[in-house]
């Protein structure tokens, strides 16, 4: 029997993944809107590991473990804040692939 060759140290599988995304309004990217993973619910909901969109509404979460994550957003969208009205469940799967997740997160 053969031992299995080595992986190639460039191919190691990923033990983190990526989610990409837009923040929309209608079909117009939201510029500067906050992008979180939802925790809890009712009063004692919080975001936790937010970032900002770009001038798009496109953003970014890198190094994330296999699992789901609730994306819930929020942003000024004609000098009103609006909020997602539901988390959009994004997974990354298990082992995470090359490629990120891509998602639209309307508010």
């Amino acid at each position: 029997v053969r031992p299995k060759p080595a992986m190639p140290a460039d191919k190691k599988p990923a033990k983190f993944g990526t989610i990409r995304g837009r923040v929309t309004s209608g079909d117009r990217g939201v510029p500067r809107a906050t992008v979180g993973v939802a925790k809890g619910a009712g009063p004692t909901k919080t975001l936790e590991r937010t970032t900002k969109t770009d001038s798009d509404g496109k953003f970014e979460m890198k190094n994330l473990p296999p699992g789901d994550y609730p994306l819930e957003a929020e942003g000024t969208v004609r000098n009103m804040i609006r909020k997602s009205e539901q988390p959009k469940t994004v997974t990354i799967p298990s082992p995470p692939e090359e490629k990120p997740v891509e998602v639209e997160v309307p508010l």
